[in-house]
């Protein structure tokens, strides 16, 4: 429904693939992508939905650790630092924030943008901490953030839609295209020493979802507060394109990712 009822979102979609691809895929592979990206989103929203009245055994059995994962997750929060979870709009996003809340031992919080129905963000954050999660609305996410991580919390942020410089993001780049990326996962880890952990989920043949960690790695500071601010904001960038690229069919590519340029890029939209 989603692919016929809003064509001016599949028309960012195409924008957007062609930019991130170009002539690598054919025309017919990015419909087909749009078409499963336009699906997926639609089935992960309606599961969304029924959360609320699950037990979190039933959540943990619906989103299992890939092997690696539980490791990478649990070495980086010896660290006392907290954890920053670097999240996309990848495949069950929402799956991940509930599932990590259901760990034993794990204090979660996630950052949401608060919406302008009331009722509705109320009904969404109360899914969203069904499992023992707090909620920090972006519009007052300093301090709470860096008290979240100094009480060694693991904090989520999706940090892959567009924002402007006014707004704390830095110049970078994102499928090799100029863009601007909101600086908030690098400011806090510089901050706090935080370790930066890339979480996403795959489907998995037999149902249900798993969950993959990779500590965000190869980050050499400089000194300098603002070059090391976009040296890691493009590492984060760099470190999730690699799984988007591998399965372009399970994000969500109706955003205006690239609204926002460098000087001289040429306008997407």
């Amino acid at each position: 429904a989603f692919y016929y009822l809003f064509p001016g979102r599949i028309e960012i979609a195409r924008k957007n693939l062609t930019l991130a691809f170009g002539d690598q895929l054919p025309l017919e592979e990015k419909k087909r992508i749009i078409r499963r990206s336009a699906q997926n989103f639609g089935r992960w929203f309606l599961d969304f939905l029924t959360f609320e009245g699950l037990s979190e055994s039933e959540i943990s059995s619906r989103l299992e650790f890939a092997p690696e994962s539980i490791r990478v997750l649990t070495e980086s929060m010896e660290s006392n630092r907290g954890v920053i979870l670097l999240g996309t709009h990848f495949c069950h996003w929402e799956l991940i924030g509930l599932r990590l809340g259901a760990l034993q031992g794990i204090k979660g919080a996630v950052v949401a943008k608060k919406m302008h129905n009331p009722y509705l963000d109320q009904w969404i954050n109360r899914i969203r901490t069904h499992t023992g999660n707090e909620i920090i609305y972006a519009d007052e996410a300093n301090l709470k953030i860096l008290r979240a991580l100094r009480h060694g919390k693991a904090v989520g942020i999706v940090f892959d839609q567009d924002t402007s410089l006014s707004r704390g993001g830095v110049y970078t780049t994102f499928f090799g295209q100029g863009c601007v990326t909101t600086r908030a996962p690098a400011t806090f880890s510089l901050a706090t020493g935080a370790p930066i952990i890339s979480a996403w989920c795959l489907p998995r043949p037999t149902g249900g979802y798993e969950l993959f960690m990779e500590r965000v790695s190869g980050f050499v500071p400089s000194g300098d507060r603002e070059k090391d601010s976009q040296a890691l904001t493009q590492l984060c960038n760099d470190t999730v394109e690699r799984y988007i690229r591998q399965n372009p069919e399970y994000y969500f590519w109706f955003h205006r990712r690239w609204k926002h340029r460098p000087e001289g890029c040429c306008p997407v939209y």
